[in-house]
């Protein structure tokens, strides 16, 4: 049974706070090492983009059929199903799109100009893109789920795999403002994935996306 679900307000109010902070760390880190990043958005690499964003949110699907059709699922499936109902169906189970938006392109901002941006930078100087990109990935998943990181091992492996993706991305288009609206876009779709639709809002079960999420037996 899902835990329930954190008032809006509150979650939007936190995660605009804490995606702002996250947001002016990387800010004044690359403004202090002098850090420079590229925002040139071409075709190429919005076809790149396109293309591993839907990569993605159809590995996400899969799993969520996958959750929601076995009887007795295996101790990945288990796990993914209890993150599922008790960290994200907690966070984003009351949000409406118009929430939804506003936090899915702050984190994407946010998280981007830290994650590909100032830390990627970072390690790179000292290091190599293979460095950054192996890192970068490391911290990104353990920044998602802090002390949870030993309940959801499986899960956290799976943001480390998802943070490998995005940085392949970045050194493929070389550009940060793609990364963010990359981002932006996934998490967007992967909040009415998840949560089967905003509440309050037109993307409810009747969205081809978020119907597609059904299994046979429902």
């Amino acid at each position: 049974m899902s835990a329930p679900a954190l008032p809006r307000q509150l979650v939007l109010r936190a995660g605009i706070i804490l995606e702002l902070a996250l947001l002016s760390i990387a800010l004044v880190w690359a403004a202090l090492r002098g850090f420079s990043f590229s925002f040139e958005v071409t075709a190429a690499s919005t076809e790149i983009a396109t293309a591993t964003v839907l990569t993605l949110l159809f590995l996400n699907i899969f799993l969520l059929r996958r959750t929601e059709a076995s009887s007795t699922p295996s101790a990945w499936i288990g796990e993914f199903r209890s993150f599922r109902d008790e960290i994200v169906q907690r966070l984003v189970g009351n949000l409406d799109a118009r929430s939804a938006g506003i936090l899915a392109l702050l984190s994407g901002i946010a998280e981007e100009a830290f994650f590909r941006g100032a830390l990627w930078a970072e390690l790179a100087y000292w290091g190599t893109d293979v460095t950054a990109l192996v890192i970068s990935s490391t911290v990104f998943a353990a920044a998602h789920f802090g002390a949870n990181i030993r309940e959801y091992p499986r899960v956290t492996a799976l943001y480390v795999f998802y943070g490998l993706v995005l940085g392949v991305l970045y050194m493929a288009t070389g550009s940060l403002l793609v990364m963010m609206l990359s981002h932006a876009a996934y998490n967007f779709v992967a909040f009415a994935i998840l949560t089967r639709g905003f509440s309050g809002s037109s993307l409810g079960e009747s969205s081809t996306i978020v119907s597609a999420t059904r299994s046979p037996s429902d």
